[in-house]
C-alpha cells in the first residue's frame, strides 16, 4: 500500500513537470511497476488508489493531448510555409527570360528560399515525403531551365565575341586608309554594329573593345585632321581664293556703278565656283564677303539690293550642297504659303468690321498687319526667284 502511494506522489509532481514528453515516458513506467511489480492491496483501499492514481494520469494525458495538438498546429504551418516556398520556386522556374542578369538575381533569389525551406521545422508525417519531393522536383526544374539558358547563352556569347573580332579586325584593316571619305561611312557602319551586338565575357570584352576603340579613334584622328588641315585639292582652292581675295582688295572703284556692281557680282560667282577651303582657313571667306559688302556700300548699292546680293553669295554656296539646297528651297515656299495665310486671315478678319470707321484702332492695325505681311512677303518672293535664277 505505501508503495502505491509512492507512486501515486510521484504521478502528482509528473503533472507539474514542463516537458512533457518526458512525464508521459515516466508515467507509463510508473504504469507498469504499478500493474506489474506491486501485490494487491486490501480491498478498502483497492478503489480509492486507483482513483488517486488514476486522477493523476489523465491530468498529464490532457496535458499531453493539449501538447500534441500544438505540436500538430505547428507542424501544419510548417507544411503551409514549406508550400509556399515550393509555390515560389515553381513560379520562378516557369518564368521565361533570356537575360544573363534576370538568371544571376534568379539564382540568389533560389538559394534564399532553399535556405528559408531547410530553417522550417518539421511538417506531418503523412505530408513529409510528398513536401520533400516537391521541393526537390521545383529546384530540379529551375535547375534545368538555368542550364538550359546558360548553354545557350555560352553559345550566344561565342557567336558575339565572333562578330565583334571580325569589326576589330575590319577596323584595323581601315584604319589607315586614305581614302577618308569612304572609309568614314564604314567606320561609323560599324560602330553602329558593334552597338547591336550583345553581351561577351567581361575579361574578353575589356580587350576587344580596346582595340576596337583603339582602331577608330585612330582612323577618325586622321579624319579630322585632314578634315581641318584640308584635302590637296581644298588647299588648292584656298591658294586661289587667297590669290582672287589679293586682287580684291586691290579693285578701285570708278564712276560706273553700273560697272562696278557687275564686277563685284563676278567676283562673288568666281569665288563661289572656287569651291571649299579646309576648315582651319574658312575664315577667308567671311574677309572676302566683308570686303564685297564694305565695296558695294561704297558704290552706293541700296539696303534691298545689298540683302539681295548677300543671298545670292548664300544660295552659290547651297548649290554645291543639294540637299541643303533643297531644304533652303523647301523653307522659302513654306514661309510665302505662311504668310499668303496669315494675310488671308487678317483680310476676312476686316469684312467683319464692314459697318466700323476706318480709323478705328483695331481697323488700323489689322491693315498695318496686312501691310507688313505684303512687305515680308515681296522679300520672300524675291528669294524664290533669286534661287530660280540660280539654279536654272
Amino acid at each position: 500500500m505505501k508503495k502505491k502511494q509512492k507512486i501515486i506522489e510521484s504521478a502528482k509532481e509528473l503533472a507539474s513537470e514542463q516537458n512533457l514528453a518526458r512525464a508521459f515516458r515516466e508515467l507509463q513506467a510508473l504504469h507498469k511497476i504499478w500493474k506489474e511489480e506491486l501485490g494487491p492491496v486490501s480491498r478498502e483501499y483497492r478503489e480509492t488508489l486507483w482513483e488517486e492514481f488514476s486522477t493523476a494520469t489523465k491530468i498529464i494525458n490532457e496535458k499531453r493531448k493539449i501538447f500534441n495538438s500544438q505540436i500538430e498546429e505547428e507542424l501544419v504551418a510548417n507544411l503551409k510555409s514549406k508550400e509556399n516556398i515550393i509555390s515560389k520556386i515553381n513560379l520562378i522556374a516557369d518564368k521565361e527570360d533570356k537575360e544573363h542578369s534576370y538568371w544571376q538575381n534568379q539564382i540568389k533569389e533560389i538559394e534564399k528560399l532553399r535556405e528559408s525551406f531547410f530553417k522550417i521545422g518539421s511538417v506531418p508525417k503523412k505530408s513529409r515525403n510528398k513536401s520533400w519531393t516537391d521541393f526537390k522536383m521545383a529546384v530540379k526544374k529551375f535547375n534545368k531551365k538555368k542550364n538550359n539558358f546558360y548553354k545557350s547563352f555560352k553559345k550566344e556569347q561565342a557567336e558575339n565575341f565572333r562578330k565583334k573580332k571580325e569589326l576589330v579586325d575590319l577596323a584595323e584593316q581601315n584604319k589607315n586608309s586614305d581614302d577618308l571619305e569612304t572609309t568614314v561611312v564604314l567606320m561609323k557602319n560599324i560602330q553602329n554594329q558593334w552597338k547591336k551586338i550583345g553581351h561577351i565575357p567581361r575579361k574578353e570584352s575589356s580587350k576587344l573593345w580596346k582595340d576596337f576603340r583603339g582602331a577608330c579613334n585612330h582612323f577618325f584622328d586622321r579624319y579630322h585632321e585632314q578634315k581641318n588641315s584640308g584635302t590637296i585639292e581644298e588647299i588648292k582652292t584656298y591658294e586661289k581664293k587667297e590669290q582672287l581675295l589679293n586682287t580684291l582688295n586691290e579693285f578701285e572703284i570708278n564712276d560706273n556703278n553700273q560697272i562696278n556692281l557687275s564686277s563685284l557680282k563676278e567676283y562673288s560667282k568666281k569665288w563661289s565656283e572656287l569651291g571649299n577651303v579646309p576648315k582651319n582657313k574658312k575664315q577667308i571667306n567671311k574677309e572676302f564677303f566683308k570686303k564685297i559688302n564694305s565695296l558695294l556700300v561704297k558704290i552706293g548699292i541700296s539696303e534691298a539690293e545689298l540683302k539681295t546680293l548677300k543671298y545670292s553669295n548664300k544660295l552659290y554656296e547651297l548649290v554645291k550642297n543639294s540637299k541643303a539646297l533643297n531644304n533652303e528651297i523647301s523653307f522659302v515656299r513654306k514661309k510665302i504659303v505662311e504668310i499668303k495665310s496669315e494675310m488671308n486671315q487678317l483680310e476676312n478678319n476686316l469684312q467683319f468690321f464692314s459697318k466700323v470707321e476706318d480709323d478705328n484702332p483695331m481697323i488700323l492695325d489689322v491693315k498695318s498687319k496686312i501691310e507688313n505681311h505684303k512687305n515680308e512677303l515681296k522679300e520672300w518672293n524675291q528669294k524664290l526667284s533669286t534661287i530660280k535664277k540660280i539654279i536654272h
